[in-house]
């Protein structure tokens, strides 16, 4: 081991400092390739290609400028230098590291990283002669020049550079080493490369451009150099500046944004911890998602600093009107084109590409590469096209971008890894180590239909003592799955499964998601069990057993059938959704009937028990607006909220059990590196919303406790309007924040618990087919019941033991996959509710609904619709100054609505919106139900939207009501109206939520049909006036 030191100059505080900096060289530094004679390849970790044309040796320029090149799957073998990268710094070299690690850590791109600053064979020192940037680059081609003689010649070297004149200078210095500009090297290796080509031809116009970049632009208002990192440090000491992430309000994107405190906990108070900065040019070219340094707020704040860039890639169209923008006609004709994100918050890009004419339908993404002072965009380049705008691959593309997903095709090392399933069975060394519950236990599965991706199973059996024995089953994807392997690094990369409306992204291959792994019912599977003995009255736990089964899943229900099942639905109505009862005669279906039923009935009571102990420790019962989707051949035709079934909660307490159980186990044997899950209380501020609309019904809600929300929600009830509760549960789940993983090491006990949940420990271990973190949770358990010498650990699924960082970066992984996903599958929600509208006519009935107003704007207010679990602004008032006047004559339904456009005023109270014109006030409140039209705003840059119009100020039903009464006419038909509402009323709470189409298609005669049948005599006919609120 050799030790070299180094001086440098370092100025401060007006003096100039010398630190003298050693560096120790090793002859250890591994090649990572498998041609490696001295075997210095061997041990974990990425590796090079055995067959490969050559590897590469990007220089710093080309690591910075063309890392979209070095990322297309086709270019392998890739050596980043440790040179290299310490040359790519500033805030986005940040980011171009970050992507850097990512290309490293995909096994399909065989690319490693060299220390070459520590190889004695690859680093010298500085001569005399050379500028720091001629070493630097010397001693990224020494790196490519040892690569090719330690490997003894078996493979050329190419250094990839962004300097002709280096190539010129280097390229014929050592044979088998090759220089060659980005450019050189498609052309000679790639020249077919179409989507490299259209990289390389739009980053090298950006390079060109850069001494003439602000040309066409007009400049960025407003925008001033960054502070010095001295002036940022000292201003964050102080106190008169805030270091956080910009967030653009995607509502305003050109108005509001703001940064919120890094610092900013639960408990401070939020004007503390957000700057609002008013206006494009007080961001001073920050985008969304940068890490930025704010001044101090008077009365709002401005970027001064920019610490790391957030830019990734962002989906675009062409902006058609080029002319119509300052400057852009030039930009233009000299190739350069502005385009305009899909995601609003972020600002029009200035790319250069020759393929102009093609992109004007298509989506595509680009990135942004700088964006200069004097600039009024930022700089980028093109990427790679997705496809036609409006097409639905295309928009299920877009959305899996934005939300950074890519769902490529699971590799051949991957799945060579898999086992075959047609001859599958279990081992018999496996079958003798494991609990066998095939012939002893009731185990069944209840899930949604069409399921293929069964994670867990139940079992219920009294035992001789009279207990009960209660097991949850989960399948042992770590059979499967060794640490460490192939499979397992691409799982941890994707991190969950995605679900989207229409479709799913497995984490796992179908061999072991779909067949292997999944507990099919009638099927031989390993599991790993938590298996309670509890007292059949009181539930209490007198013995717990963890460990590897073999199970055999006697029934594979969906929960509309297990609901049924429990409700008492015959048995002979049933056979058709149980597939396992079909052919048995009459006596042998009641036994298996009421063996099934007592078991559901048994997990429901326990079910019931534990929940109400959850409750009685201020566990919140909340809302979600998820919807399902029906599909036919043209896509969306039915959308209904998820119905809420009994059996769902029965489940779910049942899977919250082990959890919590397997989450007590690990941390008690692991307490510094145990994979939890928790859940912190919601911010102060978060409660607002909820708490005003609370008061308008004369409730408090309390938020000191999760007790306390929990207590204040169960007593806002409307006897008169169930849905009232509902929304206010909708907003409490709003105001919460998001749970994350962690590792027990990295935070104090009493921060692990799960607020939401009122438990003290919890965790994710009962879905590792389509969750990594119940897959380490899962080698964490057998880990911890092998240490008590129970189990004996197979050589497949051995733990991998992180340390408590190692555990909490991937716990950071986790929970960002986990976002991402969350968000994938609410845009995809939102995609097809917009779809479905864009099919149906304007004035399809359909389009006319209820809607709560639940929040409050100064013009005008945020409604639910609960009929299709949407959200989102009515106006009051339009640019012009004009106010919506709901007017007392009605005309005909399907032509327009009461609402009249008056010169006025609208004023926000702190419960209402009032409309104020010469004709008087009227006032919307908070809680209040008005009925709205929705129509489609269709847009080719972004998403469509869909828009809420006011119809009237009244409730969806008394509008359509009086409707039907006006134009009825006569005695009967009144009475006929009155019935049906009275029919309505009657209904159970539960289907107080249903689509207008449920309605219309009921059974009886609807209040559509009513309509329907006057629908000719209510044209000659003036509506009676209505009693509007005020």
């Amino acid at each position: 081991m050799l030790r070299t030191s180094r001086r440098i100059n370092i100025r401060s505080g007006g003096r100039v400092w010398q630190v003298v900096r050693e560096q120790y060289l090793r002859d250890d530094i591994a090649c990572q390739s498998p041609l490696c004679f001295e075997g210095c390849a061997a041990g974990a970790g990425p590796t090079l290609p055995r067959h490969a044309t050559c590897y590469l040796v990007p220089t710093d320029q080309v690591v910075r400028h063309f890392l979209d090149v070095l990322q297309l799957p086709e270019i392998t073998g890739i050596v980043f230098t440790q040179t290299a990268l310490g040359q790519v710094s500033g805030p986005a070299g940040k980011q171009v590291q970050r992507r850097v690690r990512n290309i490293i850590k995909t096994a399909e791109k065989e690319s490693v990283f060299f220390a070459n600053e520590f190889s004695s064979g690859a680093w010298t020192k500085q001569k005399s002669d050379e500028t720091f940037a001629e070493w630097q680059l010397r001693l990224q081609y020494d790196a490519a020049v040892w690569y090719y003689r330690h490997l003894g010649g078996q493979v050329a070297v190419v250094v990839l550079c962004g300097d002709a004149g280096f190539a010129h200078r280097f390229g014929h210095r050592q044979p088998g080493v090759f220089v060659q500009t980005t450019d050189q090297y498609l052309a000679g290796f790639w020249p077919n490369l179409r989507a490299a080509r259209d990289i390389l031809d739009s980053v090298q116009a950006m390079l060109d451009s850069a001494g003439a970049e602000s040309e066409g632009c007009g400049g960025s208002a407003g925008s001033t150099d960054y502070l010095p990192a001295a002036a940022l440090q000292s201003g964050l000491s102080s106190g008169h500046m805030v270091r956080g992430h910009l967030t653009v309000n995607k509502h305003q994107p050109q108005m509001e944004a703001f940064v919120r405190s890094a610092s900013a906990g639960a408990r401070r108070d939020a004007s503390l911890s957000d700057v609002l900065v008013q206006g494009a040019a007080d961001r001073n070219r920050a985008v969304h998602g940068d890490e930025v340094v704010a001044g101090e707020p008077v009365p709002t704040g401005r970027v001064v600093g920019v610490l790391l860039r957030g830019w990734g890639e962002y989906v675009a169209t062409l902006q058609l009107d080029e002319e119509q923008e300052g400057g852009g006609g030039g930009s233009s004709r000299a190739g350069w084109h502005l385009v305009v994100p899909f995601d609003r918050r972020v600002p029009k890009i200035r790319i250069q590409t020759r393929q102009a004419d093609t992109l004007k339908t298509q989506r595509f993404v680009v990135r942004i590469d700088s964006w200069p002072v004097s600039s009024r965009y930022p700089q980028g380049h093109f990427v790679r096209v997705l496809g036609p705008i409006g097409d639905l691959e295309t928009e299920i593309q877009v959305i899996l971008t934005q939300n950074d997903i890519s769902p490529r095709p699971f590799s051949q090392a991957v799945l060579s890894e898999m086992p075959s399933a047609a001859d599958w069975s279990p081992l018999p060394a496996e079958v003798a180590r494991r609990r066998d519950l095939r012939d002893t236990h009731l185990v069944f599965s209840v899930d949604p239909p069409g399921c293929e991706d069964v994670d867990d199973t139940m079992s219920v059996r009294r035992l001789p003592s009279g207990r009960l024995e209660v097991g949850v089953h989960i399948a042992d994807v770590t059979q499967f799955v060794a640490a460490g392997s192939a499979t397992d690094q691409e799982a941890r990369r994707r991190g969950t499964t995605v679900y989207l409306a229409d479709r799913r992204f497995d984490m796992l291959p179908a061999v072991l998601s779909g067949d292997l792994c999944s507990l099919l019912g009638g099927r031989d599977r390993y599991a790993v069990s938590v298996i309670w003995e509890l007292d059949p009255d009181s539930f209490q736990v007198h013995g717990v057993w963890y460990g590897r089964s073999l199970i055999r899943s006697r029934y594979k229900m969906f929960y509309e059938a297990a609901q049924r099942l429990v409700d008492g639905t015959p048995p002979v109505r049933l056979v058709s959704d149980v597939p396992e009862w079909r052919g048995l005669d009459a006596e042998t279906l009641q036994q298996r009937y009421r063996e099934l039923r007592d078991a559901l009935a048994t997990l429901t009571r326990l079910t019931h028990h534990l929940r109400h102990g959850r409750q009685q420790e201020g566990a919140l019962e909340l809302e979600s607006s998820e919807v399902q989707f029906e599909f036919d051949e043209g896509g969306a035709n039915r959308i209904q909220p998820k119905q809420a079934l009994e059996i769902h909660e029965t489940v779910a307490e049942m899977m919250i059990f082990a959890n919590h159980w397997v989450a007590q186990k690990i941390a008690q044997t692991f307490p510094q590196r145990a994979l939890l899950r928790r859940h912190g209380a919601a911010r102060p501020d978060q409660w607002e919303p909820l708490q005003r609309c609370a008061a308008t019904k004369g409730w408090t809600v309390r938020v000191g406790s999760n007790r306390q929300v929990a207590d204040s929600l169960d007593a806002c009830v409307d006897p008169h309007d169930p849905l009232v509760n509902t929304l206010l549960r909708l907003l409490a789940t709003r105001a919460m924040v998001n749970a994350e993983y962690f590792s027990t090491g990295s935070a104090t006990p009493e921060d692990w618990g799960h607020y939401g949940l009122a438990l003290d420990r919890y965790t994710h271990f009962t879905s590792p087919i389509r969750r990594y973190a119940d897959v380490i949770v899962h080698r964490l358990l057998l880990a911890a019941v092998a240490a008590e010498g129970s189990i004996e650990q197979p050589a497949g699924g051995a733990t991998e033991q992180f340390s408590d960082s190692e555990l909490q970066e991937v716990a950071d992984h986790l929970n960002d996959r986990n976002r991402a996903a969350q968000h994938c599958q609410m845009d995809s929600q939102v995609l097809f509710q917009t779809m479905y509208f864009v099919r149906r006519p304007a004035d399809d009935p359909g389009n006319f609904v209820d809607a709560m107003i639940f929040s409050l704007r100064e013009n005008g207010f945020l409604v639910h619709i609960p009929a299709y679990a949407l959200r989102g602004p009515v106006y009051l008032q339009q640019k012009d100054g004009q106010v919506a006047w709901v007017g007392d004559e009605k005309v005909s339904w399907e032509s327009e609505s009461r609402v009249q456009w008056l010169n006025g005023d609208v004023i926000q109270n702190d419960s209402d919106v009032t409309v104020r014109t010469e004709l008087g006030e009227q006032v919307y409140r908070l809680l209040d139900h008005v009925t709205v039209h929705i129509r489609v705003l269709e847009s080719s840059a972004h998403a469509h939207q869909l828009r809420f119009d006011l119809i009237t100020n009244e409730p969806y039903w008394a509008s359509f009501r009086e409707a039907a009464l006006a134009s009825a006419g006569d005695r009967s038909a009144r009475q006929l109206v009155q019935e049906v509402t009275a029919s309505q009323a009657a209904r159970p709470a539960e289907q107080e939520q249903e689509t207008p189409d449920e309605l219309w298609s009921a059974r009886g005669t609807s209040l559509y049909a009513v309509l329907q049948r006057h629908r000719q005599r209510s044209r000659d006919l003036k509506l009676a006036p209505a009693t509007h609120r005020s």
